[in-house]
């Protein structure tokens, strides 16, 4: 069709296919935020993850270093292993670096191999919300606690 000097072509359909862009992205936006959300969530757990298994190879570390014997060295490879683990998870607020509990194992006194294990425990189960999605459930499922354990 003319009109003027300008072509006009009649494209059937064409008006009808203005809104169903903004539908589209309405039902698609929620499955993006959700995927962004978890992947934030994953990796900061990874991180955390990685940092506990840092911080338990260096308290067992302090801790080994006590000399063996002695009436408060239990103790002693305790107050060690804790300030190690707070020096390594330094980064962390403090209200997350009061989720981790730390469990050092000395040897028994008199003897057999030297060593030490500790463990870390971290409780992440309300560090981050689930968002729940109708079909798929909470996003993203996480483990209620993070554990490291090393032994030096």
């Amino acid at each position: 069709m003319m009109i003027g000097n300008k072509q006009h072509r009649l494209e059937f359909g064409k008006q009808r296919s203005y809104g169903s862009t903004a539908v589209e992205f309405a039902l698609i936006l929620p499955l993006l935020i959700a995927m962004f959300y978890a992947i934030f969530v994953y990796g900061y757990v990874f991180v955390l993850h990685q940092a506990l298994n840092y911080a338990s190879e260096e308290a067992a570390r302090a801790a080994v270093a006590v000399v063996n014997g002695g009436p408060g060295a239990a103790a002693l490879r305790t107050a060690q292993a804790t300030t190690a683990v707070n020096q390594a998870l330094s980064f962390l607020p403090a209200a997350q670096l009061g989720l981790v509990s730390i469990n050092v194992q000395s040897p028994p006194p008199g003897g057999g191999l030297y060593t030490t294990q500790v463990t870390l425990t971290m409780t992440i189960s309300g560090l981050f919300p689930a968002i729940p999605l109708p079909g798929i459930g909470s996003v993203p499922p996480l483990p209620a606690t993070l554990q490291a354990i090393s032994t030096d």
